[in-house]
C-alpha cells in the first residue's frame, strides 16, 4: 500500500510539473521552477534519486535556455541554484546522449568555474532575465510554444522513444524510463550476479580517516586508520600520498573508501581498503574525495540510475584476479564544473545527503 501511495503521488507529481512546464515561458521554468524543485532534499533528478520522463522532457524542453546562458554568459539565478541546476543539466544531457536519446543533439558546456562563483546581484538578476527576453528565449505564450518545433520536437521524441503515450500523462501512469532503452533503471534485485555491472559489485563507503601516520617502511606510504562503520572497528589502509599531502594532519576527517577489495601486505602491514582521491589533470595536485556533511562513516555510496543504486549488494570481497575495480576506475572523475562533483562517466557518486565532491579539482582523475 505504501509502494502504491508513492507512486501515485510521484505521477500526480510529474503531471503537476508537465502542466508548468506548458504553461511557464521556458525562462521562468528553468530559472525559478528548476531550481526550487532541486533544491528540495538535495535531490539527484527532479523525482528525487530515480531518472523520470520528466527529467527527459524538461532537461529537452529547456536546452534552449541553457544554450542561451552558455552564449551569452548571463544566469539570472542565485549562484546556489546556478551550481546546482547546471549539474543536473550537465549529467541530463550526458545521459541523453550516453543512452541515445539524444545521441544527435549538440551538448551545452557549462560555465566556467569563474562564472559560477561571480553571481550577480539581485538588481543585475532582473536584467538579465530582460536581456534573455530580448534575445527570444522565454518571452512567448503557451500558446505560441505549442507550435515551436525547438519545444515540441524534443518532447514528442523523448516519449515516443520511452513508449509513453503522451495521452497517459493524465491519467496517473508510472513515468520511468523504459528499461531496454535507457538501462537506467535495472535493478539488480531479479539479475543473476553473473549479469551484474562491475560498478554494482564494488562497495564504496563514507569514511572518517581517525589517523594517519607514515609507514616506517615507505616513504610514499601513509598508514591510516579509518573508520568505515564496522562493527569490529577501524579498517588499517596505506596510502600511497605522502609525496603530495605532506601534512598527515590534512588527511584527518571524512573520506571515501572502497571498502571490499581484498587484503594486501604493503611493506609489511597489512591494508583492508583504498582511499578515493581525485589528481588534477597536470598531476600537480591531489585532494581526498570527500561526502557530503550529514553522511556517517559507513554509509553506502551509490550510482543512481544503474543497478548500483541504493539497494544494491556490492560483493562482500572483490577478486583482485578479474580486475574489476581496476575497469571501474577507468570511468571515475570529478566534473568539469566548479562542483568538483565525483563520478562514475556522468553518474554522481551519492549518498543519501547529497554528493561527494573533491574540493577544488576540476576534471581530475579518481583513484
Amino acid at each position: 500500500m505504501g509502494g502504491a501511495s508513492v507512486q501515485s503521488e510521484r505521477s500526480r507529481f510529474i503531471e503537476k510539473m508537465l502542466e508548468r512546464l506548458r504553461q511557464e515561458p521556458l525562462d521562468v521554468f528553468a530559472a525559478k521552477v528548476l531550481p526550487d524543485v532541486l533544491a528540495r532534499g538535495e535531490k539527484t533528478f527532479l523525482c528525487g534519486s530515480m531518472v523520470t520522463a520528466l527529467d527527459v522532457i524538461a532537461a529537452r524542453a529547456t536546452a534552449p535556455v541553457f544554450r542561451v546562458w552558455a552564449a551569452t554568459g548571463e544566469y539570472p539565478i542565485r549562484v546556489e541554484s546556478l551550481t546546482e541546476l547546471w549539474r543536473w543539466f550537465d549529467l541530463m544531457q550526458g545521459l541523453l546522449c550516453r543512452y541515445g536519446i539524444a545521441e544527435n543533439v549538440a551538448r551545452v558546456q557549462p560555465p566556467p568555474r569563474e562564472v559560477l562563483l561571480s553571481a550577480s546581484s539581485p538588481s543585475a538578476k532582473t536584467s538579465q532575465v530582460d536581456r534573455t527576453k530580448e534575445r527570444g528565449i522565454g518571452n512567448q505564450t503557451s500558446d505560441h510554444r505549442s507550435g515551436d518545433p525547438d519545444v515540441t520536437q524534443p518532447v514528442a521524441r523523448a516519449l515516443n522513444q520511452m513508449h509513453i503515450d503522451a495521452a497517459s500523462t493524465g491519467r496517473g501512469h508510472s513515468m520511468e524510463i523504459d528499461a531496454k532503452k535507457s538501462a537506467l533503471s535495472k535493478s539488480t534485485k531479479d539479475v543473476p550476479a553473473c549479469d551484474r555491472s562491475d560498478l554494482a559489485r564494488v562497495d564504496v563507503r563514507v569514511g572518517c580517516i581517525l589517523t594517519a601516520k607514515p609507514h616506517p617502511d615507505a616513504d610514499a606510504l601513509y598508514v591510516e586508520e579509518i573508520d568505515i562503520g564496522r562493527e569490529d572497528g577501524p579498517v588499517t589502509v596505506c596510502s600511497g600520498l605522502r609525496n603530495h599531502i605532506p601534512d598527515a594532519a590534512a588527511l584527518l576527517g571524512p573520506c571515501v573508501v572502497v571498502a571490499n577489495l581484498k587484503p594486501v601486505k604493503m611493506r609489511g602491514i597489512v591494508s583492508q581498503a583504498m582511499v578515493l582521491c581525485a589528481t588534477a589533470a597536470d598531476g600537480s595536485r591531489v585532494e581526498l574525495i570527500k561526502p557530503p556533511s550529514g553522511a556517517k562513516p559507513g554509509d553506502r555510496i551509490y550510482f543512481p540510475g544503474t543497478d548500483a543504486d541504493r539497494d544494491n549488494q556490492p560483493d562482500p570481497q572483490l577478486n583482485p584476479k578479474k580486475k574489476i575495480f581496476e575497469k571501474v576506475a577507468e570511468h571515475l572523475h570529478t566534473s568539469d564544473d566548479a562542483s568538483c562533483e565525483a563520478r562514475y562517466d556522468e553518474i554522481p557518486f551519492m549518498t543519501d545527503h547529497g554528493a561527494c565532491r573533491a574540493a577544488t579539482i576540476q576534471g581530475g582523475t579518481i583513484r
